[in-house]
This record gives C-alpha cells, structure tokens and sequence, in this order.
C-alpha cells in the first residue's frame, strides 16, 4: 500500500510538473500576422517596434490612422500607446480596433486586441 501512495504521489508530481509551464501565462506580445485584403503595409512600422522605436512607430501609425481606418492599424496604435505609457489612449485604440466594420464583419472582433485591452485594466485610473 505504501508504495502504491508512493507512485501516485510521484506520478502527480510528474505530472503536475509538465502541466506547470501551461499554466504560468507567457508575456503579452503583439499578435498582427492576420492576413485581410483590405490591410495596410506595415512592415515599417513592424521593423520600428521590433526596434523598440515604439514612439517612431505610434507616429508612423498616427499618420496612417488619417487616411486609413482599419482593424491592424488601431490594434498596433494601442500596443505601441501601451509601450510609450499612455494607458487611456491605449485602451481607446484597442477599443475601436475590437469594433466590427464592414471589411471584417466575418471577424465580429479583432483578435490580437482582446489580451491587450485586458492588460490594461491595472493601468488605468477610472
């Protein structure tokens, strides 16, 4: 009987071990690589916050935003928003990015944004 108690205490040990890193939630990272016909080249911008540049990037993204009102665009405003500390006007461009328009009525709502827009919660003073 003891060793039966023995091996099933190892073997959740075991298992629990290689369940652990599914658990631990990895950094929030953005998620862009959605392919739409209708979207924006942003290999620019891409190469500038792969850089770190996120403040080149959000100018880049805001002078885009003038002339382009799409799904890609707003979700990486809200990233690089996030990454420069401007939390309230991260949260409005995650916002408008999960809204449906017509070119993506198929996705009721942006994916990459919703794990970002949840980040921010802590963030923001209501």
């Amino acid at each position: 009987m003891k060793t039966l108690q023995s091996m099933l205490a190892g073997m959740t040990l075991i298992v629990g071990l290689g369940l652990a890193p599914n658990l631990v939630p990895g950094p929030a990272l953005a998620v862009d690589n959605i392919e739409s016909t209708d979207a924006p080249d942003l290999t620019s911008v891409r190469a500038k916050i792969k850089a770190k540049d996120y403040a080149g990037a959000l100018a880049e993204l805001r002078d885009m935003a003038e002339d382009i009102q799409q799904a890609d665009v707003y979700n990486l405003l809200g990233f690089t928003s996030r990454k420069t500390g401007d939390f309230k006007t991260s949260l409005t461009y995650y916002t408008k990015a999960l809204e449906p328009s017509e070119a993506i009525l198929a996705w009721a709502h942006h994916c990459a944004a919703k794990p970002f827009k949840s980040s921010l919660w802590p963030h923001l003073d209501w």
